[in-house]
């Protein structure tokens, strides 16, 4: 792990500084809260963790136990600043479909340059 990033403190101001995304390892995740074997509990407590620091991450499976039982330290997961950036308008309106966040890409479509709708195309679906 970055010496830098110590706690979720280090990670919400590293997010920050990176513009609102930053892509972490569950390791450093798990690091940061000060944890030992990644595990259900643990996953639940980097999850409320991010929560109380107004961060957003995605894949939301790696975080759900049920869903992701064998968890890695190097798996990678995104966080995001939740707030009312573009980004995480468009990152929310793609993770949680409704009428609205349709309306909100729509309008990026046709207001924003392509090069906008690239980048968020990028930060949801990273090329593997």
């Amino acid at each position: 792990m970055d010496d830098y990033l110590d706690n979720i403190d280090d990670i919400q101001e590293a997010c920050d500084e990176a513009g609102g995304v930053l892509s972490i390892s569950l390791g450093e995740l798990r690091d940061a809260v000060d944890a030992g074997k990644l595990g259900k509990f643990v996953m639940q407590r980097i999850a409320e963790e991010l929560a109380a620091h107004g961060l957003g991450y995605f894949p939301q499976d790696l975080l759900e136990y049920a869903r992701n039982q064998k968890p890695r330290q190097d798996q990678l997961i995104r966080i995001y600043r939740k707030g009312s950036s573009s980004t995480a308008r468009a990152i929310e309106a793609v993770l949680h479909p409704s009428a609205n966040g349709d309306q909100f890409l729509a309008d990026l479509g046709t207001n924003d340059s392509q090069e906008t709708i690239a980048r968020i195309r990028e930060l949801v679906a990273p090329a593997s």
